[in-house]
C-alpha cells in the first residue's frame, strides 16, 4: 500500500483529469498487490483483492482473460468511482462509468459460466473433494502428524461421495515429506486406495528418505496426474493398466527408473502420438523392472 502511494503522489500533479488519477491509482495497487507475493518477506497469500469475491463465480471471471490481478483492478476501479459519484460534480458521468464496467464485468462472467457448463457437458466429469482444515498455518506445522491425518480422514469420511475420482489436500496437510509422515498418513492413502480414488497431498514422495532429483519429482507428479486422467476413460483397461504400473515402478523404484528415462520417454512420445507400441514398450519397462530391488 505504501509504495503505489509514495509512486501516486510525486505523479498526481502532472495528471489533468480526476479519471486518469483514479485509473493511475489502481494500476499501482495492483503492481504493489502482484510485487507483494514476489518479496518472500512481504509475501501474505490472502491479502489481494481479488479473493473478495471468490465466492461470486460472475464477478471472478474476469482473471480467465489475463489473471486474477484484472480482477484486482477491476475492484480497485470500481470502488475508486464510487467514491466520486458520491463527491464529485460529474457523478452522473461516473455512475455511467461504473455501471458500463459493471456491467461488462457480469456479462463476461455469464459468457465464461456458461461456456464452462457446455463443456462440462462435452468433457468427462471428475467428481473432487477438496478437504480444507479449519485451521492458522501456524497451528497446522505444530500439529503433530497423526493428529493431522486423522482429522483430514475425519473430513474425508463426511464429505465422501460415491464415485469420487480425486481428494485434495492443501500443501500444508503432509508439513514435511510425504515418506518421513509415511505411518501416520497411512490413514488416508488407505482410505483412498479402499474408494478407488487418487489422493493429492501437495507434498512429494521420497522413498526412504531419499531426496531425489527435482526432475524426478516432477515426473512422478505427471505421470499420477496421468493416471488418474486415463482411469476416467471407458473401455481402456489395458492401458490403465500400463500406466498405473508404471506409476507404481517410479514411486517404489526411483534408484532402477532413473536410468530408465529415456525409454520412457520414447514410450510415452509413442503413446501420446496415438501409437499401440508406446502401451507395448510401457510394459517391457516395467517388466526389466527388478521388483526386488530399489
Amino acid at each position: 500500500m505504501y509504495l503505489p502511494l509514495s509512486l501516486f503522489l510525486p505523479l498526481r500533479p502532472h495528471l489533468k483529469h480526476r479519471l486518469s488519477e483514479i485509473v493511475l491509482l489502481c494500476l499501482l495497487l495492483t503492481a504493489g498487490e502482484w510485487l507483494q507475493e514476489k518479496v518472500p518477506i512481504l509475501a501474505f497469500p490472502w491479502s489481494a483483492a481479488w479473493l473478495s469475491v471468490t465466492s461470486s463465480p460472475l464477478l471472478l471471471q474476469s482473471a480467465t482473460l489475463i489473471s486474477c490481478r484484472l480482477t484486482s483492478f477491476i475492484i480497485f476501479l470500481l470502488n475508486g468511482l464510487h467514491g466520486e459519484i458520491y463527491t464529485s460534480k460529474k457523478r452522473f458521468a461516473y455512475t455511467a462509468f461504473a455501471l458500463l464496467l459493471q456491467g461488462a464485468n457480469l456479462s463476461y462472467g455469464l459468457y465464461s459460466v456458461n461456456l464452462d457448463k457446455k463443456l462440462d457437458n462435452i468433457y468427462p466429469q471428475i467428481n473432487v473433494i477438496c478437504a480444507q482444515d479449519s485451521l492458522e498455518g501456524r497451528e497446522k506445522s505444530h500439529r503433530k502428524a497423526l493428529d493431522s491425518a486423522r482429522s483430514y480422514l475425519s473430513i474425508m469420511e463426511s464429505c465422501w461421495r460415491w464415485g469420487t475420482d480425486l481428494v485434495l489436500l492443501p500443501e500444508t496437510a503432509v508439513s514435511k515429506d510425504y515418506d518421513e509422515q509415511l505411518k501416520e498418513f497411512s490413514l488416508i492413502s488407505d482410505f483412498a486406495a479402499t474408494h478407488g480414488c487418487t489422493l493429492v497431498t501437495g507434498s512429494f514422495y521420497l522413498e526412504n528418505g531419499k531426496d531425489l532429483p527435482t526432475r524426478y519429482n516432477m515426473i512422478i507428479s505427471d505421470m499420477g496426474a496421468a493416471r488418474s486422467l486415463v482411469f476416467l476413460i471407458d473401455d481402456y483397461t489395458e492401458e490403465q493398466k500400463a500406466i498405473n504400473e508404471l506409476h507404481y515402478c517410479f514411486v517404489k523404484y526411483p534408484e532402477q527408473m532413473q536410468g530408465k528415462l529415456e525409454d520412457v520417454e520414447k514410450a510415452l512420445d509413442h503413446i501420446t502420438e496415438n501409437l499401440d507400441k508406446g502401451y507395448r514398450e510401457v510394459n517391457e519397462i516395467v517388466d526389466s523392472v527388478d521388483k526386488m530391488g530399489n
